[in-house]
């Protein structure tokens, strides 16, 4: 299996996060990471707004749609991880991968001039990118939840997007780090035969 010759820790799950196929690496992460559920047979996060990103996520790529990543750490800030969720040749089916989440701030300064963005929205942009939650941005700016959550509705009507989710993907800040090179799609295929 290529995903254990590379330490690999992926996953091949259908809609509704069933797992078809893991790494032995994935199950390692699935059993022991403090923000996911314990089970052998599925994918789930302990927090439930996460869990209904990840559902979406799923369904997003199996539309067609690019891969995803979402955050999954539930407030275990000692581990963050990142779940990419892939397109996979079986129908209904996503290839999940696992991976540290090494949050890096992006540089979004060529966002100000089409989108007429204040420093703020900037700044609040920056930070949701390095993988905080909205809560989490509010309390590090001193600034109440509701108005962190205005400002980020305001974003999505300028970006014409949905959700924090769209968002995230739009904004393509998380990097995942890795030991090795992640194959690219066409190999992904061969990574669980």
């Amino acid at each position: 299996m290529l995903a254990e010759k590379f330490d690999l820790a992926v996953a091949v799950v259908d809609v509704h996060a069933n797992i078809s196929q893991q790494s032995s690496a994935a199950q390692v992460i699935i059993a022991k990471h403090p923000a996911l559920l314990k089970s052998s047979t599925r994918i789930g996060l302990h927090s439930p707004q996460q869990s209904n990103l990840f559902r979406m996520a799923l369904r997003y790529v199996v539309s067609g749609q690019p891969c995803q990543t979402l955050r999954a750490d539930d407030g275990c800030m000692g581990a963050p991880l990142a779940l990419q969720v892939s397109s996979w040749p079986m129908a209904k089916h996503c290839l999940v991968s696992l991976q540290p989440l090494v949050p890096q701030r992006a540089d979004l300064s060529y966002l100000s001039n089409p989108f007429d963005l204040s420093n703020r929205q900037l700044q609040l942009l920056e930070l949701f990118s390095e993988g905080l939650t909205l809560a989490e941005i509010a309390a590090s700016l001193g600034l109440k939840p509701q108005t962190v959550r205005e400002v980020f509705s305001d974003l999505y009507s300028r970006f014409e997007l949905r959700n924090q989710l769209e968002l995230l993907s739009a904004l393509k800040s998380p990097t995942m780090a890795t030991k090795e090179k992640i194959p690219d799609e066409l190999e992904a295929a061969s990574l669980l035969s």
